[in-house]
């Protein structure tokens, strides 16, 4: 399992639902049932202090924005944070972060934005574990590339609507140097 955290703590109620403008989006609620892990039950205990200040709709629930291909949106009842995803190089990625909250908070929801960014940075580092092994597969002499899962269909998407507006990016190999651009008007881009 990619987040045994998450997993404690969230039920899914929409996930990876992705809309035609290629934003994607998925809504958890913050299970009852109390989490084994300290930092996750005291955040069960404390988040419907924070549900004062939202709409009744997203009350208790983690709702998540994904615009493929690099950019994030985490609304929380006590905060919210924004993320962005650059790629540097085939192996190398730069994450930027910010957070956003009501600017009188409570002590409880000053807790709970502790507590929600103690978690998340869990679930950044299991993040960061899972891409790192995958880039190690990536360099192995068995790899060989495939489809994406049918639970990356924003990524799916994402590299199809790239393909469509930059032609050459869907070549089995690079042009060469020089000739991008050439070779994209070529195929139509």
């Amino acid at each position: 399992m990619g987040h045994p955290g998450l997993n404690r703590l969230l039920d899914v109620q929409d996930e990876g639902v992705e809309l035609t403008s290629g934003v994607s989006y998925g809504v958890f609620t913050v299970k009852e049932k109390p989490s084994k892990v300290d930092i996750e039950r005291r955040y069960q205990e404390l988040f419907h202090y924070a549900n004062e200040r939202v709409p009744e709709a997203v009350k208790g629930k983690w709702v998540q924005f994904g615009i493929h291909g690099n950019l994030g949106i985490d609304l929380y009842p006590e905060m919210l944070d924004i993320f962005q995803l650059i790629p540097m190089s085939p192996d190398t990625t730069v994450v930027r972060a910010t957070f956003f909250g009501h600017p009188n908070p409570t002590a409880e929801e000053q807790e709970l934005r502790r507590l929600n960014v103690e978690i998340n940075n869990s679930v950044n580092d299991e993040d960061r574990e899972l891409c790192e092994r995958v880039q190690l597969g990536l360099q192995s002499t068995g790899y060989e590339p495939g489809p994406f899962s049918e639970e990356e269909q924003g990524l799916y998407n994402f590299h199809q609507m790239v393909r469509e507006r930059i032609p050459v990016a869907g070549l089995a190999e690079a042009p060469s140097i020089g000739c991008l651009l050439d070779e994209n008007e070529r195929l139509g881009g």
